[in-house]
């Protein structure tokens, strides 16, 4: 047995197909289609994630007047510190460290 929970009761009118197979064929395009819509969403999450950190990181990268490939080690320990800074700041209570 598995720890799904019962699927919750539907309103309405109980769907009706002529044969069990029919119904089978139905199911199956219910549930590709739910995964597709599930996967579509996950999708643009990640890619609205990744351009918010982008952002950020140009916004770094021209403030502490960062370029090239050298660059890039410090955006990473700049972006490493400001997270540290954002996380002990919420520790403290939102005080500044």
């Amino acid at each position: 047995m598995t720890d799904d929970t019962p699927p919750k009761p539907r309103r309405g009118r109980p769907r009706v197909y002529a044969t069990p197979e029919e119904a089978r064929l139905a199911g199956i395009a219910r549930a590709n289609a739910a995964t597709r819509a599930r996967r579509q969403a996950r999708m643009h999450r990640t890619l609205s994630l990744t351009a918010a950190t982008l952002a950020k990181a140009e916004a770094l990268i021209a403030a502490r007047g960062l370029d090239g490939i050298t660059g890039f080690t410090d955006l990473v320990s700049a972006l490493v510190e400001e997270e540290t800074a954002r996380t002990k700041s919420g520790d403290a209570g939102g005080a500044a460290p």
